[in-house]
């Protein structure tokens, strides 16, 4: 049956009467029987009507739900409980006990039974939960049955039961209670690793409609996790969240680090069982190893399995070469003949060098063993031998690792030769009749030969003296000195014509007595973790390099620089390259690296040239801790003191001996030339270079002296009395001149401290000859 307008008035009329609704705009009920009609605004109805009649229950519902979305203020009882609204109801239906007209066949008690068990249905129709954000999650009557989730993100904070027309509008209903349970779990993403919903049970109680059942809160947690410095991500693969992460493995074929450290602090430890194999990659050997590690996150417990990939070239080939070192000058790079990129499994036991000069003996010799990868060939300590005519013999042990991972080691062995000097021809009247070494004549001496070379223990005492011949003039002149080596030159004259004899002392020394550029080792190559994405699959550029000094990474955009004391030459490869590092010595402290790069995608390759010169203050320092002159200590001597001027009994024939510290690698030359002397000290890195001057006078006599001290009769008394001493002595002078031969040289101009020479004497051993020149 159509409701009429009248019929619903005439209700709404009958509550009106009850004082319970206040006229207004009437709003459909969600769930009325008849919707074919829209409600009509409610007339105005006098107080005193008292009876009502009603065509079906569909009108009651209009009733009922304009009792609640209105009281007499016109405000809604949105938020008003089941408590609140159901005594508003109650009185509405007794109000209708009171009617005395009915329609139709229905009678009074009919209508309030029909009436009740409508709004009954209607009332308990949903609980809504309200969440923390204040949305709020209807849950269906039809699934109150069991455990039922709440939306992703929310958090329940109360249960309210009833009618919604709305979620902003609750409706008619009443108070619950919700309890947290202590069991949660958490549910790992396969999306986003690190990430997950964790799940959190609560209890809902209603006593009132006799709901007690168990709901779930589902809430994201977490953040996205990765693997390493390189901050490597995890994907998802067969089931299980993997990161693979590629390094570069160490030189005995381990990964270069303990732990792998995720950006949540899970730190999972490098061990287990390693997969070793040696693979070709365009002609060179590359070790590679696989490492599996499995764990769990430490914030939410996940699974997760890290896959290590590290490689490394395998390349034992070796260069042989020698580094000739000058007194004055640049070093010099020697090859070796048949020692160029050789297996280490293939050196020889002895190499030998051509031939050199024999005016290059007194020069210093370093063995240069250098490896094209580092990580498999070491040097051990060079030793030095000497043989006949200053030949040189310098012995190294090589440890290599062969293709099983084993450590292998040979020794080596590269001899310096000397041809001996050639014979001149002309200028005879100044050929010498020979050296006295200690005394005993130079063994193999000819008055043609110029140049010679005598060996000695490091510590062995040697005095050198030139033997003249009748009506010669011998003046030592020039010297070059390195820490064991030492050549002295000696100028003859007669008759105006001249010869240059030289004499070079080389001493053999032990490892431990090597100089400090001899004994620098550089550190092996630091490669920092790799962080930068290629440019491409085939970029071979490195991100950067530099050096590493007290733990930080100090990069350089230059090819060629130095590196302070203490520094460790490092580079930064890009993530997916591979590294290999070979480096060879060029001369004192400088080092030439070669960082061969092979590109991510496995067959690109190329090779970056690095040349540093590593700072020591040892193998910085030039500078002389004293200068004898005549076999006398300069009185005041200061190394920052470049300039002296130094009274001598002779200035056409005196010695100046410097004296350096050898340890350093320092060199030394002297170059005289009448009362100057100009001293060279270059440092064993070739980057500091002092000069010192020397400049003699005569020394005044005593006559002279007491002249200058004296004027007027005092001086007068004084000469006098002068001349009496000197007469005096002269008797005696002339006696001592007899007994002693006429003297011919200069004392030579090497000498050190310890022993004595005669006046035409040079001692090379270290040690400080009389001063007997006139």
């Amino acid at each position: 049956m159509a409701t009429t307008n009248h019929a619903r008035n005439a209700t709404l009329g009958a509550l009106l009467a009850a004082g319970m609704l206040a006229t207004g705009t009437i709003t459909p009920a969600a769930f009325a029987d008849d919707t074919s009609s829209t409600p009509s605004p409610s007339p105005t109805i006098s107080t005193n009507t008292n009876t009502v009649g009603y065509q079906q229950f569909s009108d009651l519902r209009d009733a009922v739900q304009y009792v609640y979305d209105q009281d007499n203020t016109g405000n809604r009882w949105t938020n008003d409980s089941w408590t609140t609204v159901k005594p508003r109801i109650t009185q509405a239906l007794d109000d209708t006990r009171d009617i005395t007209e009915v329609s139709g066949t229905q009678d009074i008690n009919t209508a309030y039974a029909s009436l009740k068990t409508s709004i009954e249905g209607l009332v308990p129709n949903y609980v809504a939960v309200h969440n923390a954000n204040a949305s709020t999650t209807l849950i269906p009557r039809k699934d109150w049955a069991g455990t039922k989730p709440i939306p992703t993100g929310q958090t329940p904070q109360s249960v309210y039961w009833g009618y919604a027309p709305s979620i902003n509008q609750p409706g008619l209903g009443g108070e619950g209670t919700i309890t947290k349970l202590d069991d949660e779990t958490f549910t790992p993403s396969d999306k986003d690793f690190g990430t997950g919903d964790t799940i959190t049970k609560y209890r809902l109680n209603i006593p009132e409609i006799g709901l007690d059942n168990v709901m779930e809160s589902s809430q994201p947690t977490g953040e996205t996790v990765t693997a390493g410095d390189a901050k490597t991500p995890f994907t998802y693969e067969n089931g299980t969240w993997t990161a693979r992460i590629d390094m570069t493995l160490t030189a005995n074929d381990k990964f270069p680090t303990d732990s792998i450290t995720l950006s949540d602090g899970t730190t999972v430890p490098v061990t287990g069982n390693m997969h070793m194999s040696t693979v070709d990659k365009d002609g060179t050997a590359w070790r590679m190893a696989t490492l599996t590690l499995n764990g769990k996150l430490d914030s939410n417990g996940t699974p997760f399995t890290i896959v290590l990939t590290g490689e490394r070239a395998y390349d034992t080939r070796v260069t042989l070469s020698i580094t000739q070192t000058p007194a004055q000058g640049d070093p010099i790079r020697l090859p070796v003949p048949g020692a160029d990129e050789v297996n280490a499994a293939n050196l020889k036991d002895t190499y030998t060098l051509d031939m050199l000069p024999h005016t290059q003996v007194g020069d210093q010799y370093t063995l240069n063993i250098d490896p094209a990868n580092q990580a498999d060939v070491k040097v051990g300590d060079i030793t030095a031998a000497i043989g006949d005519n200053g030949e040189r013999r310098l012995t190294a042990p090589i440890t290599y690792t062969d293709a099983a991972g084993k450590e292998q080691t040979k020794t080596v062995t590269v001899t310096i030769p000397f041809d001996k000097a050639k014979p001149v021809v002309g200028n005879p009247d100044a050929a010498l009749d020979g050296f006295l070494v200690n005394g005993k004549p130079l063994e193999g001496f000819t008055p043609d030969q110029l140049a010679y070379t005598i060996t000695a223990k490091a510590d062995e005492k040697i005095t050198v003296k030139p033997v003249a011949r009748e009506g010669q003039t011998v003046k030592a002149s020039d010297i070059r000195q390195t820490a064991w080596t030492t050549t002295q030159e000696w100028t003859v004259e007669k008759n105006g014509q001249t010869r240059t004899y030289t004499v070079t002392l080389v001493r053999e020394h032990s490892p431990e007595q090597a100089t400090a550029d001899d004994k620098f080792n550089p550190a092996d190559p630091i490669a920092q973790a790799s962080t930068v994405e290629p440019d491409s699959p085939a970029d071979t550029t490195l991100a950067s390099h530099g050096y590493v000094l007290n733990g930080e990474y100090h990069t350089v955009d230059k090819d060629d620089y130095t590196i302070p004391e203490g520094g460790t030459f490092s580079y930064d490869s890009k993530i997916g390259q591979a590294v290999k590092v070979g480096v060879e010595k060029t001369g004192g402290m400088t080092y030439k690296y070669k960082v061969g790069v092979l590109a991510p995608d496995q067959k690109t390759y190329s090779e970056h040239t690095y040349t540093v010169t590593y700072l020591t203050a040892a193998t910085h320092k030039a500078e002389l801790t004293g200068i004898n002159v005549d076999g006398k200590p300069i009185a005041g001597f200061n190394p920052a003191t470049h300039e002296y001027t130094v009274e001598v009994k002779n200035p056409e024939k005196w010695t100046i001996t410097p004296q350096f510290d050898k340890s350093t690698g320092m060199s030394v030359s002297t170059h005289k030339d009448g009362d100057k002397a100009t001293i060279t000290v270059s440092s064993a890195d070739n980057l500091n270079t002092v000069t010192y001057t020397v400049t003699v006078k005569q020394k005044m006599k005593l006559v002279e002296k007491l002249a200058l001290a004296n004027t007027g009769t005092t001086a007068i008394t004084a000469i006098i009395a002068a001349l009496i001493l000197i007469a005096a002595g002269g008797i005696a002078g002339v006696v001592t001149m007899r007994r002693r031969k006429p003297k011919t040289t200069d004392t030579p101009s090497h000498e050190d401290t310890g022993n004595t020479a005669g006046p035409d004497e040079s001692s090379m051993d270290g040690t400080k000859p009389e001063n007997n020149a006139d």
